[in-house]
């Protein structure tokens, strides 16, 4: 399939009908049931699903195709999502297969429309991960660093003691003097809020060969104990990956960027609007594109 016709079919196969960039059904009129003297017509369901989901729906489709051209479906994949499936099917029993039958799915089809385009979706956002490494290296500036956290100003300085003089290994020093943190490294980027911003600036100025440090919050009160354990993101990449992963806005730009990347455009107004407000990331277009 080619790239610029990807997105378009999503679209087309909600949006029929286009007329002054406002979408229609061709069989709007057209009855589902009545209800005593209430009919109910395709275009009142058509109106409440596209309200309601049409925003999430053009974008869950529109992903599932993006992720078709760019992520190979892995026997690794197969086998996470069969082991999900046993899973929910021990877990749920009688009324997962329920839910499968009211929904009008099969095992098989909840595992190829639902399981493997979801673990398609976070491959997709560790491929772009891998090919824009350096960029968001530059952009979240990753640290990784052990932090001690204690609210006694005569604990942190005797943690420090020990650590300085190796009597006590962090995780031990944590637990002897009650750290509100396990004294486990963990990589710390410039999205991190969990601590004090004097803990955060001592961490973003002090480098591995500084060994450990104290600083205390001028808010709180609060008492850190650091040392920088490496601050060269190309030597511990797999672990920068895994925590630019788990970053929401990372997420965002994975799609922001493959749906520029296959022409996503948007030809109603009504979708426009709702993608505006819910995910203004992926509208590259200035105004919904009228019907040729």
């Amino acid at each position: 399939m080619k790239k610029n016709t990807a997105i378009s079919l999503a679209l087309l196969l909600l949006l029929s009908g286009c007329k002054d960039a406002t979408a229609a059904l061709k069989d709007a009129s057209s009855t589902v049931m009545k209800v005593g003297t209430q009919t109910v017509t395709k275009g009142d369901i058509y109106t409440i699903m596209n309200t309601y989901a049409g925003a999430s729906q053009v974008v869950s489709d529109a992903t599932k195709k993006i992720t078709a051209i760019e992520v190979e479906v892995t026997d690794e994949m197969r086998e996470s999502a069969e082991s999900s499936l046993n899973m929910y099917k021990t877990i749920y029993g009688d009324s997962f297969a329920s839910y499968l039958e009211n929904a009008g799915m099969t095992e098989e089809s909840y595992i190829e429309d639902y399981l493997i385009p979801g673990l398609q979706a976070d491959a997709l956002t560790d491929k772009y991960i891998e090919e824009s490494f350096d960029a968001l290296v530059e952009r979240y500036h990753p640290v990784k660093a052990t932090v001690l956290q204690f609210t006694s100003l005569d604990n942190a300085n005797a943690a420090l003691s020990a650590l300085k003089d190796g009597t006590m290994t962090p995780e031990e020093a944590a637990e002897e003097y009650e750290s509100a943190t396990s004294g486990t490294p963990e990589i710390i980027t410039i999205e991190n809020n969990t601590y004090d911003v004097m803990a955060l600036a001592l961490i973003r100025s002090a480098t591995k060969d500084d060994g450990w440090s104290s600083v205390t919050s001028q808010t709180s009160g609060e008492v850190y104990v650091i040392r920088v354990e490496e601050n060269d993101a190309s030597a511990m990449k797999d672990e920068v990956t895994s925590t630019f992963g788990s970053v929401a806005d990372i997420d965002d730009q994975t799609t922001a960027h493959y749906f520029e990347k296959y022409g996503f455009r948007v030809y109603d107004i009504d979708l426009y609007n709702a993608l505006k407000e819910s995910n203004p990331g992926i509208l590259t277009q200035e105004v919904p594109i009228s019907a040729q």
